[in-house]
């Protein structure tokens, strides 16, 4: 080989090497940036969960605990006034008594919304003050984990740098050999590997947020926030191997906990039993920030329309078995629907109004209309979710085919239940009239012989208002001239507080179906009265009763009606084989009760409520 042979072909080597350093000069850059983002992802725990959003909950916390004191300390004066103004006198002739007492009781009823508004504000504290951790925990251990790996990186670039800087040296040097035939000289070889500068390859690393201050330490009486292991008890009737464990949310979702109930009941219908522990319901997120913070831990899930089994290698970390079921739903099919009338479909659109949850607490799915729902609907069926995108949720009515065994759950969202303030008479001849349902704007005097029950109802606003009656701690008698006199119009607070005031208490659903407060006075007898739910069936349906075909074990009295109430209806079921629902509702004169081994066949009937046992 000829020298200018051989410096042809060491030029061409330099040209192969000098696009090296472009490559490691992007790598470079490139876990540069990865570090500035891990850092990013720790800040951003502390910007969503801490320093002004955790500020802010502590001084509520502050705000609440403080009001309560402020609260007690005024009920406190106001107890002893109540005691300056009604000694020594006679009770019912002391107006003055009879105010003061009455300030007690509002009061009383004050103070314990301020208690409940007080752990609602500390358990989100420290539902927040645990993501901060739990958030910083485990991105600060991906950063050092990143530290580890990029810094390997790094020394591994800075080497490959040092060995290309000393093969362009070298063969600088055999080119000057070549071209003027003198030996190169061994300081010249040395100092190849002299100063070779590797600032543009050193990576700097940044510091990640400090740790979070600890959260607050419990102490006596702290309200309780920590998550009831018997929340994961699946529903009585579960099959084998149905088990509920709790989602790691990394957010807040606006119901609370949820939960994942896999391998249990196989539902079709929103009437039908489920799994979920009691005081639970299958999921249904009130907003797109609730759907966000799923996807955050579920991650994507998406299949075909018809059907997941239409979509190849279809898998998802959500409870589907086979679909993706909401708890949102309709008491009535439907047929196809014009694509313009299609309702955008969240609790908040008015055109949605016939769609609801199980427990009538909000929903969402999309903010503008969409292609679905489309029409194939089936009466209480669920919704099919085939895209979680909380952008552009993919949602279908399609007839009654979704179904599955497994499924998220949440709490649900119940404030508390009426009911009938005596159901064997449903008049009210005289007195005070407020709207029946006990809303204080209607209140006014008149009657109302209609004779129609006042259905038992659950509520989830706490502003809402019914009548009181009280029951005495034995349940053995009830009053409904109280303290104060009577009281229509209360919220649930007030009437505990009211019940306590009388050393009394919420009668319970049971009691009342007994009719234990007929005739007490107040004109009562045809109001919605609070009420403590009591274990007389699950999923009530409205005008519902079962058929004659196999589906009715019995029917008491055979014949006509009677006096039965609804707790002996339930006592008979319980006590009959194969008795799985009952209906208990008004006939004729009387009450009829009827035991059904099943409701998948029941028809409606006026005044009949049907219950799981």
């Amino acid at each position: 080989m000829t020298p200018e042979e051989v410096n042809a072909a060491v030029g061409q080597a330099s040209t192969a090497l000098s696009t090296m350093f472009p490559v490691l000069a992007q790598q470079h850059e490139l876990a540069q940036h990865e570090i500035a983002s891990a850092v990013e992802s720790i800040e951003g725990c502390h910007q969503q969960h801490g320093g002004a959003e955790r500020a802010n909950r502590q001084e509520r916390v502050a705000a609440n605990f403080a009001a309560i004191d402020e609260c007690e300390e005024s009920l406190h004066n106001l107890g002893v006034e109540q005691q300056r103004a009604c000694e020594d006198e006679d009770v019912t002739a002391n107006c003055e008594c009879t105010e003061a007492r009455t300030a007690v009781t509002d009061h009383r009823a004050l103070c314990a919304a301020e208690t409940d508004r007080y752990g609602a504000v500390f358990c989100e504290m420290q539902l927040f003050c645990d993501l901060l951790h739990g958030c910083h925990a485990q991105r600060v251990s991906v950063y050092q984990d990143l530290m580890v790996d990029v810094e390997a990186a790094m020394t591994s670039r800075q080497q490959q740098y040092v060995t290309l800087q000393q093969t362009n040296c070298l063969m600088d040097l055999i080119r000057t050999a070549m071209s003027t035939g003198t030996p190169i000289d061994n300081n010249m070889l040395t100092s190849c590997s002299d100063g070779i500068d590797l600032t543009d390859l050193t990576l700097t690393f940044t510091d990640p947020p400090a740790d979070p201050s600890d959260c607050h330490a419990e102490e006596d009486g702290d309200p309780q926030c920590d998550f009831d292991p018997s929340d994961l008890q699946p529903s009585a009737g579960s099959p084998d191997g149905c088990q509920c464990t709790q989602v790691q949310l990394q957010d807040v979702y606006s119901a609370g906990p949820v939960i994942r109930c896999d391998g249990c009941i196989d539902v079709h219908h929103t009437t039908d039993q489920n799994s979920c522990p009691s005081g639970w319901k299958i999921f249904s997120p009130a907003s797109q920030g609730d759907w966000e913070v799923l996807h955050n831990v579920l991650g994507d899930h998406s299949h075909h329309i018809a059907s997941p089994a239409r979509t190849p290698g279809f898998t998802t970390n959500w409870p589907a078995s086979p679909w993706l079921i909401v708890d949102v739903s309709k008491a009535t099919g439907h047929n196809m629907i014009p694509r313009d009338q299609r309702p955008a479909m969240n609790s908040g659109n008015p055109a949605a109004a016939e769609w609801h949850t199980s427990d009538g607490s909000p929903f969402w799915l999309r903010d503008a209309q969409w292609g679905q729902p489309d029409g194939n609907y089936n009466e209480n069926c669920f919704l099919d979710i085939f895209s979680v995108n909380a952008q552009s949720m993919g949602f279908d009515d399609h007839s009654c085919v979704p179904h599955s065994s497994s499924y998220l759950c949440q709490r649900e969202d119940f404030y508390g239940q009426t009911a009938d303030g005596c159901p064997r008479d449903n008049t009210n001849a005289q007195g005070i009239i407020v709207n029946r349902d006990g809303d204080e704007g209607s209140m006014a005097f008149g009657s109302d012989t209609s004779g129609e029950m006042i259905s038992t109802a659950a509520h989830t606003d706490s502003s809402h208002m019914a009548s009181v009656r009280c029951c005495s701690m034995d349940g053995s008698t009830c009053a409904s001239n109280l303290e104060g006199g009577c009281h229509a119009g209360k919220t649930l607070v007030e009437a505990e507080a009211i019940c306590a005031a009388n050393d009394k208490r919420l009668c319970t659903e049971h009691e009342m179906a007994d009719n234990v407060c007929c005739n007490t006075g107040c004109w009562f007898n045809h109001h919605a009265v609070w009420v403590t739910p009591s274990t007389l069936g699950s999923n009530p349906r409205a005008d519902t009763k079962c058929m004659m075909n196999g589906d009715r074990l019995f029917r008491s009295p055979r014949r006509g009606s009677s006096s039965i109430t609804r707790a002996a209806c339930f006592a008979q079921c319980q006590a009959a084989d194969g008795c799985n629902a009952y209906s208990w509702g008004q006939h004729g004169d009387g009450n009829v009760c009827m035991g059904c081994t099943s409701l998948d066949n029941a028809v409606h009937h006026n005044g009949f409520t049907a219950y799981d046992m």
